[in-house]
């Protein structure tokens, strides 16, 4: 992801389930990105597989 300030790659900082009730599996991935240069933050929504669900208690 470039940053739309100033161009340059992003890096993907952080990684979050949300839940949405919009989208058939009930929750989506925000992926978090931070710009080295300018220090603008933005987020992606990704569908959540059912591979990826981590099943913690």
């Amino acid at each position: 992801m470039r940053c739309p300030n100033c161009g340059t790659l992003m890096n993907r900082h952080a990684e979050k389930p949300i839940k949405d009730p919009h989208v058939p599996e009930g929750e989506v991935i925000a992926s978090i990105h931070y710009c080295p240069r300018c220090g603008k933050v933005e987020a992606e929504l990704e569908p959540l597989l059912n591979s990826e669900i981590n099943f913690r208690e």
